[in-house]
């Protein structure tokens, strides 16, 4: 398997970070952010006319609302 390329957007600006899938994105996007001590705000992955957006969200179940964090 072969690892793409997907970009980071933080408080602080955004970076490339590669990674096999979607998972190790976010775990390595994570822990950069740890480690560099930003904050967080999602992961976009684009590729042949592929795109989407990964974020970390809290779903309300008492008021059927989706907070992004």
């Amino acid at each position: 398997m072969q690892e793409v390329e997907y970009k980071c957007y933080t408080n602080k600006g955004s970076w490339k970070i590669t990674a096999l899938n979607d998972h190790e994105a976010l775990r390595k996007a994570l822990w950069f952010c740890w480690r560099d001590g930003e904050d967080f705000d999602r992961i976009e992955y684009r590729r042949c006319g592929e795109h989407y957006i990964l974020r970390i969200s809290v779903l309300d179940l008492n008021s059927q609302e989706c907070w992004t964090i």
